[in-house]
C-alpha cells in the first residue's frame, strides 16, 4: 500500500497535528470503491462509492432510493474482481413496507445470482 506523508499544521503554525486530518487522509489513501452497479454512476462517482464513508440517499417520493440502496446491499457481496467488497452485508428498514421490500430484495438476488455475481 502506498503511504502518504504530509505535515499538517495546527493554530498559528504551531506543528501540531489535528488528527482529523490526518485520519481522513489515510482514509483517502485506503478507501476502496464499491461499485454501484451502473457504470455511468460509477463513472460520475469516480470509481463507485468509497467505502469507510458515510452516504445520504435523499430524493422524493418513488425515485429510487430503495432500489439503489438494495442494489448497494447486493454488490457489496460481489467478488472484488466484478467490483464488489465480497462481505456480506445488512439492510435495516425502518419505513415499515418490509413485505415489498423483502420481495425486491428476493428479484434483485435471483437476478445477480443468475448473471454469476453472488
Amino acid at each position: 500500500a502506498e503511504v502518504k506523508r504530509a505535515r499538517v499544521e495546527g493554530p498559528r503554525g504551531t506543528g501540531r497535528v489535528e488528527v482529523a486530518k490526518v485520519v481522513n487522509m489515510v482514509k483517502d489513501s485506503c478507501a476502496r470503491r464499491i461499485t454501484t452497479g451502473c457504470p455511468i454512476l460509477d463513472e460520475t462517482l469516480c470509481g463507485g462509492l468509497r467505502t469507510n464513508s458515510v452516504h445520504e440517499v435523499v430524493g422524493e417520493s418513488n425515485c429510487g432510493k430503495t432500489q439503489f440502496c438494495l442494489q448497494l446491499l447486493l454488490t457489496s457481496q460481489w467478488n472484488e474482481e466484478h467490483g464488489g467488497l465480497g462481505c456480506k452485508s445488512l439492510y435495516i428498514n425502518t419505513e415499515g413496507s418490509g413485505g415489498i421490500t423483502a420481495t425486491r430484495l428476493r428479484e434483485f438476488a435471483d437476478f445477480h445470482a443468475s448473471k454469476g455475481f453472488l
